[in-house]
């Protein structure tokens, strides 16, 4: 990359305080983009501010609250009424909004960008202005929503829902996949997070050029400067302690949880380990979560928090149950940087080069998952071994460096391809 990559990046979080991995994945990208070049920022969602964030050369944000005051009653009323309207999916509707529109025309007409990432599907109403502004366009695809809004129809397929409710929700996914089939294919490139997902976009849409795939990522030196309790120190005497984060109003999270809680942890005590405990840490617990925090001390649900770092320093093991989801597992990545020993499923591990016995135990089952735990909680020289094989991992493949340098050619690429283009029309 000889030359500066002016970027605009437009998100739904605050860049420097991410709270959920797409905050972190966002983060990520922007650090990433501002080793190119200069980069703007437009956020809707986080609180308005004037706040200087180092590596970014204007941040502009546009909080929710904000964008509300400022509909029409007309404007409230088609926004609520989304299902009479043929071809709105109400949460890019939602961040679909005039004084946004307004603010980037008039930033377009002062500044020429090279580049334009629009940071998950919510903001792909934004994406044919950008394009007309001539930049070249980057969706970053945090999860392909068709293939995961399948898997999560299979695994609700028992739950007794009504009709009306099931003839809505058909609507919104079908007007959902529509929305995500045009970003695919109108970006000028695609990002996705893991070779799983960029084979769901080919087979979904059937895009195949102009697809990377730039993995989740997390600044190792960060997790590292304030070192955990080694891996390798005796835990025989300390209660057996679960840990798992994420934000719960995403399904899969809340399914992994209470997988937890009904499964793990009861198979655990019945093995004699009665002070077994479960941290479950980050936003919006599910009244489910909370009612099983309530009936048992042992169970603990934190809630938003500013870091995850303080939880997963202690001794604990990271347990991810997980059945349903894409992308990479941004949990597992923190876990590997801090120095925790980590058990999942096949699909938790799914978009991580990551071994099973090499660098963390990959089982199915309440069962086989409480025995994972008991034979890490009770190997120290187990624990230690996979601790460090994961943290060498993730700083060759998951670090920020890397998915800088996946970036870099990622956008080197459609250079290439606008030269091509220049080429063949002179």
């Amino acid at each position: 990359m000889d030359q500066s990559i002016s970027t605009i990046v437009l998100s739904c979080t605050r860049p420097d305080k991410p709270t959920s991995g797409a905050g972190l994945r966002n983060w990520q990208n922007i650090q990433a983009l501002a080793s190119l070049g200069p980069v703007d920022v437009v956020s809707i969602g986080p609180k308005e501010t004037n706040e200087k964030i180092e590596g970014v050369r204007k941040w502009k944000a546009f909080s929710w609250w904000e964008l509300l005051f400022r509909h029409s009653l007309k404007e409230h009323a088609k926004k609520c009424l989304w299902l009479m309207r043929p071809g709105i999916e109400p949460s890019i509707d939602f961040y679909r909004h005039r004084a946004v529109s307004d603010w980037l025309a008039h930033r377009l007409s002062e500044r020429h960008y090279d580049v334009a990432v629009i940071e998950e599907l919510f903001l792909a109403g934004y994406l044919p202005k950008l394009k007309r502004a001539g930049c070249t366009v980057v969706f970053d695809a945090h999860n392909v929503e068709r293939m995961l809004q399948t898997e999560m129809d299979w695994a609700r397929a028992g739950e007794n829902t009504r009709f009306r409710r099931k003839v809505g929700d058909w609507v919104l996914q079908r007007r959902k996949g529509l929305e995500e089939k045009r970003a695919v294919l109108e970006a000028d490139l695609v990002w996705a997070c893991s070779d799983q997902d960029s084979a769901g976009i080919q087979r979904e849409y059937g895009r195949t050029k102009g697809v990377s795939v730039i993995p989740n990522g997390v600044n190792v030196d960060d997790y590292q400067r304030d070192a955990a309790s080694p891996a390798g120190e005796s835990w025989e005497h300390l209660p057996i302690t679960l840990a798992s984060a994420g934000a719960y109003e995403y399904f899969p999270n809340e399914d992994a949880a209470m997988r937890l809680i009904n499964g793990v942890l009861p198979a655990l005590r019945s093995r004699g380990h009665k002070d077994a405990r479960i941290v479950l840490i980050g936003r919006t617990p599910t009244p489910a979560m909370r009612t099983a925090a309530l009936k048992d001390k042992d169970i603990e649900v934190t809630g938003e928090v500013d870091s995850v770092l303080p939880y997963l320093k202690q001794p604990c093991i990271i347990t991810l149950p997980l059945t349903l989801g894409g992308g990479t597992r941004l949990k597992i990545l923190e876990a590997f940087a801090i120095g925790r020993p980590v058990v999942t499923t096949p699909k938790g591990a799914e978009g991580i080069n990551a071994v099973d016995g090499e660098h963390l135990l990959i089982r199915d089952g309440s069962e086989a998952f409480a025995d994972a735990v008991l034979e890490l909680w009770n190997d120290a020289e187990l624990r230690s071994r996979l601790c460090a094989n994961a943290l060498e991992l993730v700083r060759e493949h998951y670090s920020w460096p890397s998915a800088g340098r996946k970036i870099a050619k990622s956008l080197g690429f459609a250079r290439e391809q606008a030269k091509e283009l220049e080429t063949c029309a002179s």
